[in-house]
């Protein structure tokens, strides 16, 4: 099932973004590798309540009105993406995460050394 967002999330998905907003009548801006582009493409308003027909459950639909805040995950294209949909200066808006489809590995993480064995404790509590 395709939905009036899947065209902004495959803009995204093409440029390889981790992240998209979304703000009625805005224009579209994602996260690249840390660093904000905004694109030509417009986001209406139109679209964004459309989304919420489509996706949202009738029954989770009033409290993004009444709490002026909702946290869906949506699929496109085999991708999952978080979704918080939320008010901004007034205007609908969509903050729109990748969710990878694998976890990295720690050495990709950078984490020190000491942290590969905190697995492997007995017992105990452990904070970071």
């Amino acid at each position: 099932m395709t939905s009036s967002i899947d065209k902004y999330l495959k803009i995204s998905v093409d440029k390889k973004a981790s992240d998209v907003y979304l703000i009625s009548d805005r224009e579209l801006s994602i996260k690249v590798e840390g660093e904000h582009i905004t694109l030509p493409e417009i986001v209406t308003q139109g679209d964004l309540l459309q989304f919420i027909d489509e996706v949202v459950p009738e029954h989770m639909r009033a409290s993004v009105l009444e709490r002026k805040e909702l946290d869906i995950i949506h699929s496109y294209d085999s991708i999952r993406f978080r979704i918080n949909i939320h008010f901004q200066s007034g205007l609908l808006a969509f903050s729109v995460r990748l969710i990878p489809g694998t976890i990295p590995e720690p050495s990709f993480l950078n984490f020190p050394e000491t942290l590969y064995s905190i697995p492997n404790l007995k017992q105990g509590l452990v904070l970071l």
